[in-house]
C-alpha cells in the first residue's frame, strides 16, 4: 500500500482504552515521494500445516480475504527491517495471520511491491521455500518507482515463502489477498498451484516462438501439455512478462485463442522496463491462448504458477475464469464515470451479472486495474463497495505513467467494486477476468432436546431465573418503549462502534441513542432469546414476571434480530462489522438467532449465517496483542491483550457449531483453542509443557508472550483491573453454546482460567501503595469488591463476578469458595434489581458508567442462567481431542 491512512480496513489502528487495537507505523517518502503507512502485527500463533510438499502440485479452493500487510521491510512488520540486498533471499512466514489460516493451506495469493530500489532495473522472484529458485520473475522494477504485482505462490513445508532480489537493494512490501486450500478431492473450479514454470520466452526457443512481436502482431501458445499443465483446464494463473525492445512502451493483451481480442490490456509497460503481471487467463478448448502486442516491439515471457480445473461449474466450485470484460473506463462513459478520478476520489461500478459473472453466488471477482497518466505520484486501491477501504494498494504509479495490476476483490451486498485514487488525478480502467464462488453455507440449529430440558429447580438456578426475568421485564417495558426506538434508528455502521474509552461511553441522556448502538442491541437480543428458547421467559405480571405475553416478546426479539443482522456489511452496503469488537456483537446476535432458528424466515437465516461466517473468518484474520513478550519486555504498559484476545474467537466458536459440515471447522476450532490460551497466558506459559487439545500450551502460544501477571491478575487501563479478569466467561461461552449443540467444548477454554480466577482470593494488595484498605479483591464472606487502584467503569458491578464464580465452579476451574461467592454476588445483584419496579439494575455512574450497562446486565444474566441450565441438566462436557494443526 502506498498512501497514508489511519485505518486498516476502516478500523482505527490505535489501541482504545485497553481493548484490542493495532499500532500504526508511518513510513515517509516511499518510492517517488509517496507517503506510506503499515500496520504492525503480533507473530503468527498457530502451528502451520502444509499438506503438499514444496515444489509439488497442490490443489484446493481459492479463498479471498480482505487485504492485510504481512511484510514491510521499512518497518518491523514481518520481522525483516532492512532492505533486501543484491542476490539475497529472505523467508517470509505466511500462515496463521492476515486471514490465512495456520493450517490446511497449499498456496497464498500475494500482492508484492518493491519500493525505494537502488538499482536502475531488477526483479523479485517469489517461490516456495525448500525448492530451487525458478527461472522466473514475480515483478520487474526500476529505480525511483514503486512497482507492484500479484503472485500466486506455493507454501514451503515450513510454512514460508522465499523472496529473491536480483540486484541492488530494495524494500519489499507484501499484502496477502487470498489463499488456496489443501483439498484432496478434485473439483471443478479448483486451483492447482505449482512452482512457477516458464513455458514461453520469445528471446529463446522456449514455447516455439523466437522473435519479438511487432506492433499489432500476435502469437498463439499451446498451454496444456506444457509445464505440467493437464488437458481440460479452464484457465491458468500466469505471469505475463513484457520485455520491450529499446524504448518501446505499450501493452500486451492475452485471451483464449480463437476468440475475439478483448478491448483490454493484460500488462502495461514503459520504455526499456521489463514488466510482469499475474493474470487469470482463460484457455481455449484446445488449450491455447493468444498474446497480442500493442507497441513498436516487445519480447514476451509466460511463467505459469497454477491452473483452474475445467468442466461444468456449480455455485460452490471455487474459481471461475470469464471472458475479459471491461466494466469501467473513465475516458469514456463506460461504467458511468466519464472523468479522471481526483485525489481521494472514488468510482464504483457493478460487477455482478456482467460479462459472465453471475448475479448471485459470487464471493469475489478477479479484476485487472489500470491507472492511466496520473498527474502526481499515487496509488489505486480496489475494494468491495460498502466495505471499509483497506490499507493496501493494487497499483502504484509514478506521475505520467500507465501501470496495471490484477487483484482479487471481495464483492459485498452492493454487487459492486470501488476504486480509490490517492493523489493527483488519473483515468482508471477496470477489466473483469473471472470470479470466485461464495461459500455455500448449511447452518444447523441447536438440539431441540437441549433447549427443552426444562426449568431450573435448584436455589441458585431459580435465583438466576429471577435475575434474568428482571432484566427481561426492563427490556420489554422501559427499554422497548423509550430506548429501543432510538437504538434501532441509529446508524448501523462500523464507525458508530467506538470501543471502550470511558468518556464517550458514559451513561447519559445525550449518549444513550447514539453510542454503541449495535453492541447494546446484540446484548439484549441474546438475553431475550435465551429466555424464550429455553422456556425461562415468564410472562406473569410483575414482580414475578415481565407482564408481557410470550408471543409479543418473541415477535419483538425476532424483529430486533432481523433488523440488526440486515445492517451487517455482508447484508447491507456500508453496514456494521469488520471492526475491533464486531466479533463480540456477532457472537451475541448470532447466538440469539441460532437459539430461535426455527422461528426465523429463510432470508434472516441466510443473513445470520453469512454474518457469522464473515466474522469467524475475520476473527482468524486478527493479530493477537500481548501485554509482555516472552523475554519479559512490557509491550503495552498497563494494557493487557486478554480482553480482546478472549472475544476474538467468539464467532469462530459459534460458526463451528452452526455450520458443522463446513470445510473451515478445523480452522475455526484451532483458532478457538489458540486464542483461549493466548488470552490468559502467564509468563511461565510460554514454556508450559502441559498438553491440551493436541499440543503443549507452549506450542499453542508459540513464544508470543503473556497477557496475565505471574500472580494471575492483570493490568488494564493502567491499573490492576479485576473487572477485566471476569472476561474469562468469553472463552467459557463455548461451553454454553456447545452444550446446546450436543457437542463437547475444547478443554483449552478452561485450562488457563483457574489462576486468573484464584487471584481474586490469593493476591493481597498492600495499602499503600494501593488504595485503602488493601487486601484481596474478594472480601471474605462479603459481596464487596475491592479495586486496588480504582475502576474507571464504576465499582458497583456484581453480575460479572457472579458469572465468573458460577462458571468456574460448574466447569471445574474454580476454588473451594467459588460457589459461596457466587451466592454472595448473585444475591447482591438481585437486591439491586429489587430496588426498581421495572427490574433495571443501576442508578448512578459510580456504580457503572457504561452507556449500555442495562443491556450488558441482560447479556450477563442470560449467560449466568445458561451456565446453571447446562450444569443442572448435565448438557455440557469438555473434550481433550486434538484441535492442533501441526506441521
Amino acid at each position: 500500500m502506498l498512501g497514508i491512512s489511519p485505518f486498516r480496513d476502516g478500523m482505527a489502528l490505535h489501541r482504545l482504552g485497553g481493548r484490542r487495537g493495532l499500532a500504526a507505523v508511518l513510513a515517509l517518502m516511499v518510492g517517488a515521494g509517496v507517503v506510506a503507512v503499515a500496520s504492525t502485527r503480533a507473530p503468527a500463533l498457530a502451528g502451520p500445516k502444509v499438506v503438499a510438499a514444496a515444489g509439488t502440485q497442490a490443489s484446493g479452493m481459492l479463498n479471498a480475504v480482505l487485504p492485510w500487510r504481512i511484510l514491510d521491510t521499512r518497518t518491523t512488520t514481518g520481522g525483516h527491517k532492512a532492505k533486501l540486498g543484491s542476490g539475497s533471499t529472505m523467508k517470509l512466514a505466511v500462515l496463521g495471520g492476515g486471514g490465512v489460516p495456520g493450517a490446511g493451506v497449499s498456496a497464498v495469493l500475494l500482492n508484492v511491491t518493491a519500493v525505494d530500489v537502488t538499482a536502475r532495473t531488477g526483479y523479485l522472484t517469489l517461490f516456495p521455500t525448500g525448492v530451487s529458485r525458478p527461472v522466473a520473475s514475480t515483478l520487474n522494477y526500476r529505480g525511483g518507482t514503486a512497482v507492484a504485482n500479484q503472485a500466486l505462490v506455493q507454501v514451503g513445508a515450513d510454512g514460508t515463502v522465499s523472496i529473491f532480489n536480483s540486484t541492488g537493494q530494495a524494500d519489499v512490501i507484501v499484502d496477502v489477498e487470498g489463499w488456496v486450500g489443501a483439498d484432496t478431492a478434485a473439483a471443478n473450479g479448483q486451483v492447482t498451484t505449482t512452482t512457477p514454470t516458464r513455458i514461453l520466452d520469445t528471446r529463446t526457443a522456449t514455447g516455439g516462438h523466437q522473435a519479438p512481436l511487432g506492433n499489432g502482431q500476435s502469437l498463439t501458445l499451446q498451454v496444456t501439455g506444457s509445464g505440467g499443465i493437464p488437458a481440460g483446464v479452464s484457465a491458468v494463473y500466469a505471469d505475463l512478462v513484457a520485455v520491450p525492445v529499446g524504448n518501446a512502451a505499450g501493452y500486451l493483451t492475452a485471451y483464449p485463442a480463437g476468440t475475439a481480442q478483448p478491448l483490454s490490456s493484460t500488462v502495461n509497460f514503459l520504455g526499456g522496463i521489463a514488466t510482469a503481471n499475474l493474470t487469470l487467463l482463460r484457455v481455449s478448448a484446445a488449450g491455447t491462448i493468444t498474446v497480442a502486442n500493442h507497441s513498436s516491439g516487445a519480447n514476451v515471457l509466460v511463467d505459469v504458477a497454477g491452473w483452474v480445473s475445467g468442466g461444468d461449474v456449480t455455485s460452490d466450485a471455487g474459481a471461475h475464469p470469464s471472458p475479459v470484460t471491461r466494466v469501467l473506463d473513465t475516458r469514456t462513459t463506460l461504467g458511468g464515470h466519464r472523468a479522471p478520478l481526483g485525489g481521494h476520489g472514488t468510482a464504483s461500478v457493478r460487477v455482478l451479472g456482467v460479462g459472465g459473472v453471475p448475479s448471485t453466488g459470487v464471493g469475489a471477482v478477479v479484476i485487472h486495474v489500470t491507472g492511466v497518466a496520473p498527474t502526481a505520484n499515487t496509488y489505486l486501491t480496489a475494494y468491495a463497495t460498502g466495505y471499509p477501504k483497506p490499507a493496501s494498494s493494487v497499483v502504484n504509479l509514478a506521475k505520467g505513467t500507465t501501470v496495471s495490476n490484477t487483484a482479487i476483490v471481495p464483492v459485498g451486498p452492493a454487487g459492486a467494486v470501488t476504486v480509490y485514487n490517492d493523489s493527483g488525478s488519473q483515468n482508471v480502467v477496470l477489466d473483469v477476468q473471472g470470479w470466485i464462488a461464495a461459500p455455500v453455507l448449511a447452518p444447523a440449529p441447536p438440539l431441540a432436546s437441549a433447549l427443552s430440558a426444562g426449568s431450573l429447580t435448584t436455589p441458585d438456578g431459580q435465583r438466576a431465573a429471577a435475575i434474568l426475568t428482571n432484566a427481561n421485564r426492563y427490556a420489554m417495558t422501559t427499554w422497548w418503549n423509550t430506548i429501543y426506538p432510538s437504538l434501532i434508528g441509529a446508524p448501523m455502521k462500523s464507525e458508530a462502534m467506538l470501543g471502550d474509552q470511558v468518556a464517550p461511553l458514559m451513561f447519559s441522556a445525550a449518549t444513550v441513542s447514539t453510542t454503541d448502538s449495535v453492541r447494546r442491541l446484540c446484548m439484549e437480543a441474546f438475553s431475550l432469546a435465551t429466555s424464550l428458547a429455553t422456556g425461562a421467559y415468564n410472562p406473569a405480571a410483575a414482580p414475578a414476571g415481565t407482564g408481557i405475553p410470550t408471543a409479543t416478546a418473541t415477535s419483538r426479539t425476532i424483529e430486533l434480530i432481523s433488523k440488526v443482522v440486515a445492517g451487517h456489511l455482508v447484508n447491507k452496503s456500508g453496514g456494521w462489522g469488520a471492526t475491533t469488537e464486531s466479533e463480540l456483537d456477532t457472537a451475541y446476535l448470532g447466538g440469539a438467532a441460532w437459539m430461535l432458528w426455527s422461528r426465523l424466515t429463510p432470508q434472516v437465516q441466510s443473513q445470520v449465517a453469512k454474518m457469522v461466517y464473515f466474522e469467524a473468518e475475520w476473527g482468524m484474520d486478527q493479530p493477537l496483542p500481548m501485554y509482555a513478550s516472552q523475554a519479559g519486555t512490557i509491550l503495552h504498559p498497563g494494557d493487557t491483550g486478554a480482553d480482546g484476545d478472549s472475544w476474538t474467537p467468539l464467532p469462530d466458536q459459534l460458526a463451528a457449531l452452526m455450520m458443522p459440515g463446513d470445510a473451515h471447522v478445523p480452522l475455526w476450532q484451532n483458532t478457538v483453542v489458540r486464542d483461549a490460551l493466548v488470552a490468559w497466558s502467564r509468563p511461565a506459559d510460554d514454556t508450559n509443557p502441559t498438553v491440551v487439545n493436541g499440543a503443549s500450551v507452549a506450542s499453542w502460544i508459540n513464544g508470543a508472550g503473556s497477557n496475565v501477571l505471574s500472580t494471575g491478575d492483570l493490568y488494564n487501563h493502567n491499573r490492576y483491573a479485576p473487572d477485566y479478569q471476569t472476561l474469562i466467561y468469553q472463552n467459557m461461552q463455548d461451553i454454553l453454546m456447545s452444550a446446546l449443540a450436543g457437542q463437547p467444548a475444547p478443554q483449552a477454554v478452561t485450562t488457563l482460567v483457574a489462576p486468573v480466577y484464584a487471584a481474586y482470593t490469593t493476591v493481597n494488595y498492600a495499602a499503600p501503595p494501593n488504595l485503602t484498605p488493601g487486601g484481596t479483591v474478594y472480601t471474605p464472606n462479603s459481596a464487596k469488591i475491592y479495586y486496588p487502584q480504582g475502576c474507571d467503569w464504576g465499582t458497583g458491578q456484581q453480575l460479572p463476578y457472579a458469572l465468573a464464580d458460577a462458571q468456574t465452579a460448574a466447569f471445574g476451574a474454580g476454588t473451594a469458595t467459588s460457589a459461596s461467592y457466587a451466592d454472595l454476588h448473585a444475591n447482591a445483584q438481585l437486591a439491586m434489581q429489587h430496588l426498581h419496579a421495572d427490574g433495571h439494575t443501576y442508578d448512578t455512574n459510580a456504580q457503572y458508567v457504561y452507556v449500555g450497562r442495562e443491556e450488558h446486565t441482560a447479556q450477563l444474566a442470560a449467560q449466568l442462567y445458561l451456565t446453571l441450565y447446562v450444569r443442572d441438566h448435565s448438557l455440557f462436557s469438555l473434550s481433550d481431542s486434538s484441535y492442533w494443526l501441526a506441521p
